[in-house]
């Protein structure tokens, strides 16, 4: 599957259309399009981890097909569940960086 198709069917299933998602993205409705439709139309870098981030899927998953669609394969706790949906979602997002991203947020934090 080409990622045009990917992006589509991310899109889809989280139920956005080509003008939401551009919104959420910063990027114009036309820009969607064409990475849906023209194959040799890519996008940046930054709007890759923008469109992992707004459509939760995998990087890898988006960018070349390869391992699973979404982050997280396996179902969430319990204590998972009872965390305030803010928190889950930077969770989210923040499992999907590699190790020294993170390190590197921990360090802004203060926390390493």
């Amino acid at each position: 599957m080409e990622i045009g198709k990917r992006i589509r069917a991310a899109r889809k299933e989280a139920g956005l259309t080509q003008d939401e998602l551009a919104a959420r993205v910063g990027v114009s409705r036309s820009a969607i399009a064409q990475w849906e439709t023209r194959p040799k139309v890519l996008p940046s870098h930054a709007n890759m981890d923008a469109l992992t981030e707004v459509l939760r899927v995998n990087y890898e998953w988006l960018a070349k097909g390869n391992g699973p669609m979404h982050r997280g394969a396996s179902e969430p706790t319990g204590e998972y569940n009872a965390m305030p949906a803010d928190l889950r979602r930077v969770m989210e997002i923040v499992s999907g960086w590699p190790t020294e991203r993170r390190r590197a947020l921990l360090q802004v934090l203060g926390e390493e």
